[in-house]
């Protein structure tokens, strides 16, 4: 097992790849502190992890919240005694529109951008103490592609992966690694979302590229892209912080 007795905080863990993510740790011995705010997948996740041997505690709420995150933090320290993994998944698409909707705009940034780093803030004076600790963030193709509509979306996932670089660069000779995934378009529920937009609210050539993704099978599984968050949460990547590593980093081993 290779995460045998660490403890992983996954925010966005009711359903995707938070919920992938969850149930591979468990399969690899991880201890689990799992946050979202569907309080039912929360806890739907949580039970299947036990099912599989981990221990498991839920944590429902914002991660742009300050409170939240900190009574999350505060549950796994009382827990497990620490915070070893930070998986940073709780993420929102935003309104697919330009610039006219400056509170989805908001909204977007506060759970994708503020609420990632709200996370990392609270949790790495743990990893500090310890001397140790990975943080996987999770970003998108969309950081550094020019995107119609998903404006919001995309700098989100900028911002993201700028802090990511920049928090490596602060904890660098620490112990403690920050690192990025790109995940490719997976199939989830927020690509299901998107092709429920209006087509013409969302553009119709753009629509037609959501739908074909899906009846093309091209959709990424969540439970294959979350073999590279494990790999970038274990002791095999020690030597990788500051990247953003996609599907194709991905070792022979984890594959």
């Amino acid at each position: 097992m290779r995460l045998q007795q660490e403890t992983a905080l996954i925010t966005g863990a009711g359903r995707g790849l938070g919920r992938a993510v969850a149930l591979l740790f468990a399969r690899e011995g991880a201890n689990l502190c799992l946050m979202s705010r569907t309080e039912a997948e929360l806890n739907q996740t949580c039970s299947e992890a036990r099912g599989l041997g981990a221990k498991c505690i839920v944590s429902p709420g914002d991660v742009s919240k300050r409170e939240a995150v900190s009574a999350c933090i505060a549950k796994a320290r009382d827990a497990f005694g620490g915070v070893d993994i930070l998986v940073n998944d709780a993420a929102v698409i935003g309104p697919a529109r330009f610039l006219e909707d400056a509170e989805g705009w908001r909204a977007t940034l506060e759970t994708n951008l503020f609420g990632a780093s709200l996370c990392c803030a609270e949790v790495l004076p743990l990893m500090q103490e310890q001397g140790r600790g990975s943080i996987v963030n999770v970003s998108s193709g969309l950081a550094r592609m020019a995107f119609p509509r998903f404006n919001a979306y995309c700098v989100s996932k900028a911002g993201l992966e700028q802090l990511t670089r920049c928090l490596a660069e602060e904890m660098r000779g620490s112990g403690i690694r920050i690192n990025c995934i790109d995940p490719g378009v997976m199939d989830t529920s927020m690509q299901a979302a998107i092709r429920g937009i209006d087509p013409e609210a969302l553009g119709r050539d753009l629509w037609s590229r959501f739908q074909e993704m899906k009846t093309s099978r091209s959709l990424r599984d969540p439970d294959d892209v979350a073999k590279l968050v494990l790999y970038l949460a274990s002791p095999e990547s020690a030597d990788i912080t500051g990247q953003t590593l996609s599907m194709h980093d991905l070792p022979r081993g984890y594959a």
